[in-house]
This record gives structure tokens, sequence and C-alpha cells, in this order.
């Protein structure tokens, strides 16, 4: 009985990454997968516009010290201005997605 289960029921389990070395299940999906580690972050901060190039739907502005780049799409909703009102100098208040030092914009307040 213990040679069945040790021929069948031990691969199987190993196949699927339900045991693992330390004792926890692994999930075999997030370890095919790196971009299932990385974390994003939700952010709302104001800044001012260090530089804009509208072509390439990104401006980079400073807040708190640090220079972060906004890319924008055209789902990212904007209140009380438009991407061509961008200007250096101009105060915004940016909610997106953070990632390192860019943030995906989904909405932009000028």
């Amino acid at each position: 009985m213990l040679a069945r289960i040790s021929r069948y029921a031990l691969p199987a389990a190993l196949a699927l990454g339900l045991i693992s070395v330390a004792g926890a299940p692994v999930a075999a999906s997030a370890a095919a997968r790196p971009e299932a580690v990385t974390t994003h972050y939700t952010v709302t901060w104001a800044g001012v516009v260090n530089s804009v190039n509208v072509k390439q739907h990104r401006f980079v502005y400073t807040w708190d010290g640090g220079k972060y780049t906004v890319t924008y799409t055209s789902k990212t909703k904007w209140s009380k201005g438009t991407a061509k009102s961008l200007k250096k100098g101009l105060h915004v208040t940016v909610t997106g997605n953070l990632k390192g030092s860019t943030i995906a914009a989904t909405k932009i307040v000028v």
C-alpha cells in the first residue's frame, strides 16, 4: 500500500507544487510569472511639473524632493484641464499606480 502511494500520489503532488521544502504550498503560477511578484502602490500626490512630453504622453514632476515620471493614456481622467494645459511650473495632483519612480496615472487634477 505504501509503495502505491509513493509511486502515484507523491509524484502527482510534487508536479502540482503541493509539497515544498519549507513545508508551505508553492503556487506554480506565481513562480512562472515574475510580474506577479512585483507590487504596485496606488498613490495620490501633489507636485510641480518639471518637463512635459505630450507626444509620448508623459511628464516629470517633483513631489517631496523626488522626481517622478507620470504616464497617461486615453483612459486617464482629467479634472480642471487637459494634457494640452500641462506646462512647466504647474501644480498638479496625480492619482495612479506607482512602480519604481513611474506613476501610471488614472486621474490628473490640473
